[in-house]
């Protein structure tokens, strides 16, 4: 090639080698860089999993079933659930994640926290707003909590 040719961005000739080492260069960084890369991901996308996998991993050693079934009989979907052992002075996170419980429907919720407690108070916060709490539900005997317009109720 003719030697008056300029590399682009470096004000130097052209050079054979010089082009040929830098396509190496590039190539070896490219290539190490994509398995770091690779590495990167994957460790990001197993730390997403763990933290998206559910508090059940957790659950109680004594056997008995904290799970709830919420039954929304109201006209007004149901965006959050929060339970909390009694013991917490906090609601704990949203049972419901990015969920809801649309008017009409149920959905069982696990409120097992690895914790042999069974007493722990209950709320929901509806679309519109309005929130329903339930104060020291034994979640080891109580199998459903009915949300509805005028209230709601335990059994």
């Amino acid at each position: 090639m003719n030697s008056d040719v300029w590399q682009i961005f470096s004000h130097q000739p052209y050079s054979p080698r010089l082009a040929a080492n830098r396509a190496q260069a590039y190539e070896s960084s490219t290539t190490l860089g994509g398995t770091k890369m690779k590495r990167a991901i994957a460790f990001l996308a197993a730390a997403a999993v763990a933290v998206s996998v559910p508090m059940t991993a957790y659950a109680a050693n004594d056997g008995k079933n904290r799970r709830i079934t919420v039954e929304n009989l109201s006209s007004q979907s149901i965006y959050y659930l929060y339970a909390s052992p009694q013991t917490s002075s906090d609601w704990e996170e949203d049972l419901l994640g990015s969920g809801t419980i649309p008017s009409g429907s149920n959905k069982v919720a696990n409120i097992d926290n690895g914790t042999n407690e069974c007493i722990y108070d209950l709320k929901v916060k509806m679309a519109d707003g309005k929130e329903y709490i339930q104060w020291k539900v034994n979640v080891c005997a109580v199998s459903t909590w009915t949300i509805g317009d005028s209230g709601n109720s335990i059994r």
